[in-house]
């Protein structure tokens, strides 16, 4: 299936950390079945994993995110003490993109699709929004896919264009808007959470809140971003029943954290993500086709 006369049709990869190796089954299934969507909004982790769809790497996030999440090197206490972030980006975006699992850097360059980055700016506490020609080389491709996998607390601040910005997930997690604005009017979803799914506030959101308390805004987006994902969240699934949306999410509940490490766990998660992509591809296929009879 090709996307020829879908111009007006995007793509929204939900962020969610270790959990978004769902979302790579989902890519990879779409992969072998040659569909490829031109336009991509991808929150945190869906950005990383949106950047192998775009290189025409199937399974390259699976054996990234599975054969390497007990890898210390790639998250660990010790690199949060020693480095100021959980997650080992010089090994993530050195060693592992280059040598141990290479990024097809050529290709995804080559591609005609269009990747919108989402990073929140700590002075405002407001999301601001990069697309892939924002950083047509290696370099700078490098350091937006580590700002919008920057998560405050775990995370060191990064430093962009001249502003400070963590993972867009902390302002808009869901920005479907984003893609409407752009002129996408009809979107495919891709969440890593069963249906019915409400956000909480978190002791962690309180400890994330408290340690940025010298940015307010930055501060209060923290904690407000439970009430600002539900909201959405309903406004998704009335899109859904009213066909305005195509959402693929996980089947059945699988118990893993954004930081899952156990590789039987996340293969599980992969595993589903890829079923039921295959379960729901017919209905896909005609959902989409209906916009070409428009």
């Amino acid at each position: 299936m090709t996307v020829s006369g879908l111009e007006r049709t995007g793509l929204l990869l939900e962020g969610g950390g270790m959990r978004g190796v769902y979302t790579a089954g989902v890519l990879d299934f779409w992969m072998e079945r040659n569909l490829y969507f031109p336009y991509i909004v991808g929150i945190s982790s869906g950005s990383w994993i949106a950047a192998s769809y775009m290189s025409r790497q199937k399974g390259r996030s699976r054996s990234c995110m599975i054969n390497y999440a007990r890898d210390p090197r790639a998250i660990s206490y010790r690199n949060w003490l020693l480095k100021g972030s959980l997650f080992g980006m010089d090994f993530l975006f050195g060693q592992l993109a280059k040598e141990f699992e290479p990024f097809d850097y050529e290709t995804y360059f080559r591609s005609d699709q269009r990747l919108i980055f989402v990073l929140t700016d700590i002075h405002s506490g407001e999301a601001i929004y990069y697309s892939s020609e924002d950083a047509a080389d290696e370099e700078r491709l490098t350091k937006l896919l580590t700002a919008s996998v920057s998560l405050p607390l775990v995370n060191r601040v990064v430093e962009w264009d001249g502003k400070s910005v963590f993972d867009g997930g902390v302002a808009d997690s869901l920005p479907l808007l984003k893609a409407l604005d752009d002129g996408y009017v009809n979107n495919v979803l891709v969440l890593n959470k069963a249906k019915g799914y409400r956000k909480s506030k978190t002791a962690l959101d309180l400890l994330a809140a408290s340690v940025h308390r010298r940015h307010p805004a930055l501060a209060q987006a923290i904690l407000n971003r439970y009430i600002r994902y539900n909201r959405m969240m309903e406004q998704i699934e009335r899109m859904e029943e009213d066909g305005e949306l195509f959402v693929i999410r996980p089947s059945r509940q699988l118990r893993a954290g954004r930081g899952e490490r156990r590789p039987k766990r996340l293969t599980e998660l992969y595993e589903m993500g890829y079923s039921d992509a295959a379960q729901c591809y017919d209905a896909l296929a005609e959902w989409l086709e209906s916009f070409k009879r428009v």
